[in-house]
């Protein structure tokens, strides 16, 4: 009796060394958003952060984000600068959009998750269950090759959205292009007449 008594004290007492961790299964809690607004631009303060505990590329999250939220943006930084107003909850919602989609699994609804392609289809890759899903939807956002946009060229875009003095917006690679008289939705091939960081202007080539 004594023996056992002592075998289940000694395994409480390495149990209690363990770290926390290790007993109870890590809460995933993203950052919430830190933005201020300036003028009409809004600043996210802390989008490393949030970038770190999604572990996932700044550029696929920022796309998505730039697109859901309908506006242009750049990062800067550790910071996301969103070329209109936008309050912090529209953003975690947003953000928490995203995580459903590319970070959590669906099976076991951890975030120890990696995203691959097998061909031309976007996998979601769960390291803790083993689970492997296509990722789906109307929601997703297209892991955007690197390309270099240039002053002079032509590219054929689709229209994704419309600033806010009216301009088209759309998406090549990491830049964002704004384009005067085209709509929502529309494809257009567009000349680039010029280039600020990753920001660019054209206009439709007739």
């Amino acid at each position: 009796m004594g023996d056992k008594y002592d075998y289940f004290k000694l395994l409480e007492r390495a149990r209690s060394k363990l770290p926390e961790r290790v007993i109870r299964r890590e809460r995933f809690e993203i950052p919430k958003a830190d933005v201020i607004v300036e003028g009409r631009n809004t600043i996210l303060r802390n989008f490393a952060d949030i970038v770190s505990k999604l572990n996932r590329d700044q550029n696929h999250i920022l796309q998505y984000l730039l697109r859901e939220l309908g506006t242009a943006g750049v990062v800067d930084g550790r910071r996301a600068i969103f070329k209109r107003k936008l309050t912090g909850e529209e953003i975690d919602e947003k953000i928490d959009e995203y995580a459903r989609i590319y970070v959590l699994c669906p099976e076991c609804g951890r975030p120890d998750t990696v995203l691959v392609k097998e061909g031309r289809i976007l996998m979601i890759e769960c390291m803790a269950c083993g689970a492997k899903r296509a990722i789906s939807g109307k929601r997703v956002a297209k892991i955007q090759p690197r390309i270099d946009v240039r002053v002079g060229h032509e590219y054929d875009v689709l229209v994704e959205g419309v600033g806010g003095k009216g301009d088209g917006i759309a998406y090549i690679g990491d830049y964002t292009i704004f384009i005067p008289g085209v709509s929502r939705g529309s494809r257009v091939r567009v000349k680039i007449e010029r280039i600020s960081g990753k920001i660019a202007h054209g206009r439709v080539v007739r």
